[in-house]
C-alpha cells in the first residue's frame, strides 16, 4: 500500500534507537512525518493498519487530502504522484489543507462557546445566551476584544487573540470585522450539516467534536506535556 508506506517511511525518525553518545541514532522530530485523522489507525511501529474505520485493504485505491507541499516533499508520494498524474489534481486546484484545518477548529471552538448543553447542536437560545453573556453593552456584535475576553474565561491562557480574530474571520459574512447573532446562527447550521455529524456505511451518526484541549493543541496555542 502506498499509503502505508508513506506514512511509515515518513516517520523513521521516530523509530532510530537511542544510542547514548550519538545522538543521530535517537529518536528524533520529524518535520516531514505524515499525519492521519481518528480513523486511521498505526500500530507502535507506525505501520499503518486500518483506514475509515476499517482494516486497510491493500488493494483498495483511497482518496486522501495531501497539501501539494508535502505531495511533492515525500519522496513515497511523489513517486505515485509522476506514475499518476492523471489522478492528481492541479496545484492550484481547490483550497490549502492549512486553511480548511484552521477553519474547522476555529467552528470547533464556537461551538465549545456556545454549546452550553454539550449535544453538538447549537440552538438560537444558545446563540443568544452567548451574546448576553459576551455582549454587555448589548450592542448585538461580538467584537475581537469581547471574543477573546469570553475565550480567556473559559480557556485561560489558551484563550488568545489570535484564535479570537481567526474565530471572527471565519463568521464574519459581512465583513464589518465583528460578529451578530444572524451570522453566527448561519455558522452553526453550516457546521451542523457539513461538521458536526457524519453517516457511516451502516447508516449509522457519529460525533466526531474534538475536546476543548485537543482542538487548542492541534492550532498550536498549548504545549503538549512529556
Amino acid at each position: 500500500s502506498v499509503l502505508a508506506e508513506a506514512i511509515y517511511k515518513s516517520r523513521q525518525g521516530w523509530l532510530s534507537e537511542v544510542t547514548p553518545g550519538q545522538p543521530g541514532r535517537s529518536p528524533s522530530e520529524q518535520s516531514g512525518a505524515l499525519q492521519h485523522d481518528l480513523g486511521c489507525k498505526c500500530d507502535e511501529d507506525h505501520r499503518l493498519t486500518h483506514v475509515a474505520n476499517a482494516p486497510l485493504d491493500e488493494t483498495r485505491e483511497y482518496q486522501v487530502l495531501v497539501d501539494t507541499y508535502d505531495l511533492a516533499k515525500d519522496p513515497v508520494l511523489s513517486t505515485f504522484a509522476k506514475a499518476n498524474a492523471e489522478n492528481i489534481p492541479p496545484a492550484d486546484a481547490g483550497r490549502p489543507a492549512m486553511t480548511l484545518l484552521v477553519e474547522y477548529f476555529c467552528r470547533q471552538m464556537w461551538v465549545m462557546l456556545a454549546d452550553a448543553d454539550g449535544t453538538g447542536n447549537v440552538t438560537h437560545e444558545e446563540i443568544d445566551a452567548l451574546f448576553e453573556e459576551c455582549d454587555a453593552e448589548h450592542t448585538g456584535e461580538l467584537t475581537l476584544e469581547k471574543l477573546t475576553a469570553a475565550l480567556s474565561k473559559k480557556l485561560g491562557e489558551g484563550g488568545s487573540r489570535l484564535v479570537a480574530k481567526q474565530m471572527i474571520t471565519l463568521a464574519d459574512y459581512n465583513e464589518t470585522g465583528t460578529v451578530n447573532r444572524d451570522e453566527l446562527a448561519d455558522l452553526m447550521v453550516q457546521m451542523c450539516k457539513s461538521m458536526a455529524w457524519r453517516t457511516t456505511r451502516r447508516g449509522a451518526m457519529r460525533h466526531s467534536l474534538f475536546t476543548h484541549e485537543e482542538v487548542l493543541r492541534k492550532l498550536g496555542y498549548l504545549e503538549v506535556a512529556g
